[in-house]
C-alpha cells in the first residue's frame, strides 16, 4: 500500500510540474531581433524601436543583433534557421522579403515557408540625394550632369538586391541613364561614402539620410514615393520632377522563423500593434520621415503576396538577376 501511495505522490507531483511548465506565459527570456544591415540606418533604427516596444510590454529583455552581408540573406537565413518559439525575431524589409527573392537565383531559405509574417512596423519613403559637390538642384538638372558625362556618375545602395539598388536600376530604365551601382552592407556605410564624396548619389531610405540633408551634407533632389513626404515638403516627387509613373516606398516588418505557434505569433503582433499605437512611437518614426503602420498578420499576409508579385515584374523589367 505504501508503494502506491508512494508512486500516486510521484505521478501527482511530476503532473504538477508539466502542467506548471506548459502554462508558462510567453515569452519567460529575453527576445532577439536580428537586423540583417549595417548599424546605424533605417533597419537598426527600426530593430531598436521594435525592440523597445516588446522589451516594454513583457518586462522581458530585448537584443539587437545585427547580422549584415548579402543584401540581408546572411541575417535572414540566421532566423530562418532559428527555433520557431518566438525568441528570436527578424527586422525584414521589402528587400529582404520581396525583391530578394525576385532576384537572387538561389537563396538558402525558401522565403514562404521559412518565415512567419508579424506585422509591418513602418512605411518608409525613398529620397534621392546627391553629395553637394553635384552641381544639380532639380531632377532635370542632374539629368542634363549625367547625360553629359555619365562615367563620372555612381550610385550607392545598402547592398545588391536592396530597394535603394532596385530603386537605382528603375531610375536608370525609366530615365535612360547610365550610372554605376556601388554596393555597401547597409545604409548607414553607403551613406558614409555618399557623405565624403565618394559616390556621388543615392536613393537612400529617408530616416537614414534625413539628418544629413537638414544639416546640409546631402542634397535632397526627389523623393521616390507618389506623394511628397511631411518630413521633407518642399522635396518634389519623381513624378513630379518629370518622371512619370515613378512610385517607389519601402516598408520594414517583423518576421519569425517558419511554422511558429499561432498564439504566440498572436502575443507579438498584438503588443508591436499596441505599441506602435502609443503617440511617443508615433512620433520617434514621423521624426525620421517614415511612417507608422502595425497591421494584423492576415493583412501583413496579403500585403506580402501582392508585393512580391509586384517586384516580380520590376525585375523583369529592369533584367536583374544575382546569383
Amino acid at each position: 500500500m505504501k508503494r502506491i501511495v508512494h508512486y500516486l505522490l510521484i505521478v501527482t507531483l511530476s503532473l504538477g510540474l508539466t502542467i506548471a511548465y506548459a502554462a508558462d506565459p510567453f515569452p519567460n527570456k529575453p527576445i532577439r531581433i536580428v537586423s540583417p544591415f549595417s548599424a546605424g540606418g533605417t533597419n537598426d533604427f527600426l530593430a531598436r524601436l521594435s525592440g523597445s516596444i516588446l522589451g516594454d510590454a513583457f518586462g522581458q529583455t530585448t537584443i539587437i543583433e545585427n547580422r549584415l552581408g548579402a543584401g540581408g540573406v546572411i541575417g535572414s537565413n540566421m532566423v530562418a534557421q532559428a527555433p520557431a518559439d518566438g525568441y528570436t525575431l527578424l527586422l525584414g524589409s521589402i528587400s529582404t522579403h520581396s525583391i530578394g527573392p525576385t532576384i537572387y537565383s538561389k537563396l538558402p531559405y525558401d522565403i514562404s515557408a521559412n518565415f512567419t509574417p508579424i506585422s509591418i512596423v513602418a512605411d518608409v519613403p525613398l529620397v534621392l540625394v546627391v553629395h553637394p559637390s553635384v552641381a544639380a538642384k532639380t531632377l532635370p538638372e542632374l539629368l542634363a550632369l549625367i547625360q553629359k558625362q555619365p562615367s563620372k556618375f555612381n550610385y550607392a545602395s545598402s547592398g545588391a538586391g536592396t530597394i535603394p539598388h532596385m530603386t537605382g536600376e528603375l531610375f536608370k530604365t525609366m530615365t535612360k541613364t547610365d550610372i554605376t551601382h556601388i554596393a555597401y552592407k547597409g545604409d548607414s556605410l553607403a551613406i558614409t561614402d555618399l557623405v565624403s564624396g565618394q559616390v556621388q548619389m543615392m536613393f537612400a531610405n529617408l530616416p537614414s539620410a534625413i539628418n544629413f540633408v537638414r544639416q546640409g551634407q546631402l542634397r535632397a533632389i526627389a523623393v521616390a514615393g507618389k506623394t511628397r513626404s511631411p518630413a521633407l515638403p518642399d522635396v518634389p516627387t519623381m513624378h513630379e520632377s518629370g518622371v512619370p509613373g515613378f512610385d517607389v516606398t519601402g516598408w520594414y516588418a517583423l518576421f519569425g522563423p517558419g511554422n511558429m505557434p499561432i498564439d504566440v505569433v498572436n502575443t507579438l503582433n498584438t503588443e508591436i500593434v499596441k505599441g506602435l499605437r502609443k503617440p511617443e512611437i508615433q512620433a520617434k518614426i514621423r521624426a525620421q520621415g517614415a511612417e507608422p503602420v502595425g497591421n494584423t498578420v492576415k493583412e501583413f499576409t496579403t500585403f506580402l503576396a501582392a508585393d512580391q508579385a509586384k517586384w516580380k515584374r520590376t525585375a523583369a523589367t529592369t533584367g536583374i538577376k544575382l546569383d
